[in-house]
């Protein structure tokens, strides 16, 4: 028992140097309380001009967004436009030159296409008479 209590003894001398050799570590001075709610201030203030400039880089974001929509949409129409006026003007030219052609051609002309029209006419009303026999042969009498 004497051996054992003697060596701890001597383990607990040993932590005692080794723990004398050790330093607090010194903590930087703390600032007092009234500079503390100054600087709160200050920061808040910081924290709302940072939330003012956020904002109003979000606010020129999205202005510059629409702007640009707007501007696509205005492409947009301009080449819808473009492509209608194009049909239209096409349509038109060709109805004016088959006026301007009929304007010119002469009354024996006129005279000479009135048998070939009538030909043309009497063959469409030939096939839509064939069609018509031929649905009602297929319906069954009551």
């Amino acid at each position: 028992v004497k051996q054992w209590y003697q060596r701890r003894v001597a383990i607990t001398a040993g932590r005692e140097l080794k723990n004398k050799s050790y330093k607090f570590i010194q903590e930087p001075p703390r600032e007092p309380e009234n500079r503390k709610s100054k600087r709160r201030k200050v920061d808040k203030k910081v924290e709302k001009n940072d939330l003012k400039d956020e904002w109003q880089a979000a606010e020129d974001d999205r202005m510059k967004d629409q702007e640009e929509k707007l501007a696509f949409a205005k492409r947009l129409r301009e080449r819808d436009k473009e492509k209608t006026r194009n049909i239209v003007e096409d349509s038109d030219k060709r109805k004016y030159d088959n006026a301007i052609k009929n304007l010119e051609m002469s009354e024996e002309e006129k005279r000479k296409m009135i048998p070939e029209l009538r030909k043309q006419s009497r063959r469409e009303y030939a096939k839509k008479e064939k069609s018509t026999d031929c649905d009602s042969a297929l319906i069954p009498l009551l």
